[in-house]
């Protein structure tokens, strides 16, 4: 995703005795422009809290310059204040420098108090389809630009999203030692899952993913997408209604995204399984295979971190689209590879796709170049309810 920077203004002050440095950038209005055009109030400074509310579905930045002997500065997180609208939403902000350096992270709307967040780089995710999250600490000469917001107007399962506000002030970056993040990841296996359903329990399934997985062009996605009939599939088998579905997918969704909203996605609960399918945007804007491979691998890293190894993982290698009918090979090897180092659940969609042929996979089951028809997600939900057999 490209954008234009409109705004560059910041005052840059030490805080006496601690190792932050706040920039000064909610004062007023002046340091911020909106990055798109929009009929509707993105940003304005609130008088009676002396800081910028934000009026989110937007996308608000401006750019701060720090003073020369801050430059080689090694930093490790951020710090800010949020006051949230109380509704059930995620306010969204980015500190970069350049297309292939960037962090961002998004935090709760539901609090009507000031909250603090203190949140480690490593900790963050990449912002765009070209950017990793580093190990260690960076200096602070990486980082000219702040963004807030996110301007997509659909969410979870393209639903519209609807408007929602939330104030944002002191803004320091921080060499405060975080605590390491530990390597060690062990999720579910899918047979548990399976005995869950089998025992008649009440099972939860969470999707992530793009479009394809939204269901984006269904006259009824949510009972003709394949994360629907799955489950209804599932529910048949077993006779158990207790086999419930959620979705974070969102059309246009690429694995930075994903990363970004793992927290929104895991609010409401942990699921028994997360299936993932993603990778075919950020194929289109270019994204190479080492980062797609260490943004999945980031993704399973996390999960299984959010959900205290609680969830299993199906990890579904990226499908073809016609005529982009090969272009994701690699990143479907990317996924096969993973599934098999951290011992998740896959099955070979993209396979299954390819034996199709495209003319026959175009004609049959997709809706136009990219996206499946009910047929095509009823052919994804009885590959994946192999899985269950």
């Amino acid at each position: 995703m490209k954008y234009t920077v409109l705004a560059a203004f910041a005052v840059f002050t030490a805080l006496a005795g601690a190792d932050e440095y706040k920039l000064d950038l909610f004062y007023s209005q002046k340091p911020w422009k909106s990055a798109t055009k929009s009929k509707t109030i993105s940003y304005k400074f609130d008088g009676k809290e002396k800081c910028v509310r934000f009026f989110e579905p937007c996308l608000v930045k401006t750019q701060f310059t720090l003073p020369q002997a801050q430059f080689n500065k090694k930093f490790t997180g951020i710090t800010f204040k949020v006051k949230g609208d109380g509704s059930d939403n995620y306010g969204n902000l980015t500190i970069s420098g350049t297309q292939i350096f960037g962090l961002r992270t998004t935090f709760p709307t539901k609090n009507t108090q000031w909250v603090e967040y203190r949140v480690a780089f490593k900790d963050m995710a990449p912002f765009s389809d070209f950017s990793a999250v580093p190990e260690s600490a960076v200096a602070g000469n990486k980082f000219y630009e702040i963004a807030i917001g996110d301007n997509r107007s659909i969410g979870p399962g393209n639903k519209k999203r609807q408007a929602y506000s939330y104030l944002i002030k002191d803004l320091h970056l921080t060499d405060k030692v975080f605590p390491a993040t530990g390597k060690k990841v062990n999720t579910a296996p899918l047979s548990s899952v399976l005995e869950k359903m089998k025992a008649g329990k009440a099972v939860s399934l969470l999707f992530l993913g793009d479009s394809i997985t939204a269901g984006t062009g269904l006259q009824k996605s949510a009972s003709e997408c394949y994360a629907a009939q799955l489950t209804g599939m599932l529910q048949k088998k077993f006779n158990n209604k207790n086999i419930t579905w959620r979705t974070g997918a969102v059309g246009g969704f690429h694995t930075y995204e994903v990363l970004s909203y793992l927290d929104r996605d895991l609010a409401a609960g942990t699921p028994d399984a997360i299936f993932v399918l993603i990778g075919y945007n950020s194929r289109t804007s270019g994204q190479n295979t080492g980062i797609y491979a260490s943004h999945i691998e980031l993704l399973i890293q996390r999960i299984a971190q959010k959900t205290g190894s609680q969830s299993a993982i199906v990890l579904l290698p990226t499908v073809p689209g016609v005529p982009r009918f090969t272009t994701q090979q690699d990143m479907a090897e990317v996924c096969r590879k993973l599934a098999k180092q951290y011992s998740l659940a896959t099955i070979d969609l993209d396979k299954r796709i390819e034996a199709l042929g495209p003319e026959q996979y175009k004609a049959k089951y997709l809706r136009d170049g990219i996206h499946p028809n009910a047929e095509g997600h009823k052919f994804f939900a009885q590959t994946l309810f192999e899985l269950f057999k």
